[in-house]
């Protein structure tokens, strides 16, 4: 069962094949994350996930930029 209603994914959750939904029922990311990835590997399994994956681009105002 899912621990959280939402969950955000960066690239890093793709590439190491985190099992997103055991974390949440929803899960997030937008479309530049996806486009990051490269290798087939991982290409593959974004391409059979077995969840539906939504994508959002967040409000400018939430977005913090690290400095």
């Amino acid at each position: 069962m899912a621990a959280v209603e939402h969950v955000v994914a960066d690239a890093g959750a793709f590439l190491r094949g985190a099992p997103l939904q055991d974390f949440g029922r929803n899960v997030y990311t937008i479309k530049e994350v996806v486009s990051e990835i490269r290798d087939k590997e991982t290409r593959r399994r974004l391409a059979v996930l077995p969840y539906e994956l939504h994508f959002k681009q967040p409000f400018p105002e939430y977005v913090k930029l690290g400095r």
